[in-house]
């Protein structure tokens, strides 16, 4: 039975048995009864689905929006290994890499009417809520997403290809900062230094925790360490995007040492 329809069948019989012991007590069941339970029963099929030898991701990412944030947002609740949902995938498709596959205007920081992304949203087959918009870009693990404090206006924080000037103004960066990335790349790294390839900039995480995750999606990982402090006396400029990330053009070899190298 897939997560989706077993979550289904289980939401009819709870709503059925709650019904039932609520006329018992002369009252009936409540919202807030209703919403834990499948808060629950969400949870619980998707941690199952992980036990069982499924990604962690084929059954989350079928779980409405409301669902999904509710979980991240509750100590214990979330899912480690999550991939982004189908919405976040296409949403930074369209804010970093690819506007015009709906139609998409950014301007020249890299924003767009929230407004208008929802309609070209909506033409292209891909409806959100403007509730469900706000839902997912405040769920979201990586915080990728950025609404205006009037929020009418969303960008994604970092990772354009598109030709963006995010405003940002150079900072003092911590002395050390950390790239997580795959043992398969390391020759060409300490050949060439890290370079943005398709995107403008390096990404480089305060942490070595952090660095890792971003390189377990590449292969067996390996968290590089960058001395910051030493590029910016050097004269390279840093910048910190809106999620935290820093960001730099490029980072030379000789700047570079191991982080951490994960266990086999």
């Amino acid at each position: 039975m897939t997560p989706s329809i077993s979550l289904l069948s289980a939401m009819f019989l709870q709503s059925t048995m709650l019904s039932f012991l609520g006329a018992a007590r002369g009252k009936s069941a409540t919202n807030s009864q209703l919403s834990e339970f499948r808060l629950s029963k969400c949870r619980k099929s998707v941690v199952d689905a992980y036990s069982g030898g499924v990604r962690c991701s084929s059954a989350w990412k079928n779980w409405p929006i409301a669902c999904r944030s509710r979980m991240m947002k509750l100590p214990g609740r979330s899912c480690e290994g999550v991939e982004m949902s189908r919405e976040s995938k296409f949403l930074s498709l369209v804010l970093r890499h690819k506007p015009e596959e709906i139609g998409l205007q950014l301007d020249k920081h890299g924003w767009a009417r929230v407004d208008d992304l929802l309609r070209k949203l909506k033409k292209a087959n891909r409806k959100l809520s403007r509730d469900e918009l706000t839902q997912l870009v405040e769920s979201n693990d990586k915080k990728r997403f950025t609404l205006s404090d009037d929020g009418q206006r969303i960008r994604a924080a970092q990772g354009h290809s598109v030709d963006v000037d995010l405003g940002l103004e150079p900072q003092c960066p911590p002395d050390e900062l950390y790239n997580g990335t795959a043992s398969a790349n390391l020759d060409a790294i300490f050949s060439d230094g890290l370079n943005p390839g398709r995107r403008k900039q390096v990404h480089l995480s305060l942490d070595p925790d952090t660095a890792e995750r971003v390189g377990q999606r590449h292969g067996r990982p390996i968290v590089l360490r960058v001395d910051a402090q030493r590029m910016f006396e050097d004269g390279f400029e840093f910048f910190c995007a809106d999620n935290g990330v820093w960001l730099t053009d490029k980072v030379p070899a000789i700047y570079l040492g191991f982080g951490r190298i994960a266990e086999q």
